[in-house]
């Protein structure tokens, strides 16, 4: 169940659209990922979780089974586009903080620019934690605005991350790195 929260981030997103997240964001977020890729090493049969896909912009830089998931169903009708000509290209809408996925699947996960639009941001994280796999990788970011570098990390280490790495190498967002 959606609480209100949830339902206006959904309604923002929906109505704020493909288009112009993507003018709005792209290349802020292009370069987040670049940094986080950079430090983590993707392998080709490794499965990839994107929580927060919004448009898909990340879908394209994985050479992995890549599988993205969103609230919102306008921004994924915009990734379903990209990702239909690609193979092992897998997308479904749902809540971060209640993910519909199997415990220990993923390989790495990723997570960026969303802690901020959650109420319980802590257990969204440990879902994140719950569906990793054996020896998995994280790249997560929250916004400078709503976190500093201190309550970033207290937040990913009450949530059951051991040693997250915070790399300060954003404008915009604090990045974490994190092995489980």
């Amino acid at each position: 169940m959606q609480s209100h929260g949830k339902k206006r981030v959904k309604e923002m997103y929906d109505e704020l659209g493909s288009r112009i997240y993507n003018l709005r964001y792209r290349e802020e977020q292009l370069a987040k990922y670049d940094e986080v890729l950079r430090h983590l090493t993707l392998k080709p049969d490794e499965i990839v979780l994107d929580v927060g896909c919004g448009t898909g912009l990340l879908l394209e830089k994985i050479d992995g089974i890549y599988v993205g998931l969103d609230l919102s169903s306008s921004l994924l009708s915009s990734a379903d586009r990209k990702a239909r000509p690609l193979i092992d290209r897998h997308l479904l809408q749902g809540d971060a903080e209640f993910l519909p996925l199997r415990d220990g699947v993923f390989n790495v996960l990723l997570s960026f620019t969303l802690l901020q639009n959650l109420p319980a941001p802590k257990r969204a994280l440990s879902e994140l934690r719950r569906v990793s796999g054996r020896n998995a990788s994280m790249g997560i970011t929250a916004l400078r605005k709503n976190y500093s570098s201190d309550s970033f990390y207290s937040i990913l280490v009450d949530s059951g991350f051991n040693s997250p790495t915070i790399l300060d190498t954003d404008p915009y967002d604090w990045i974490a790195l994190v092995n489980v």
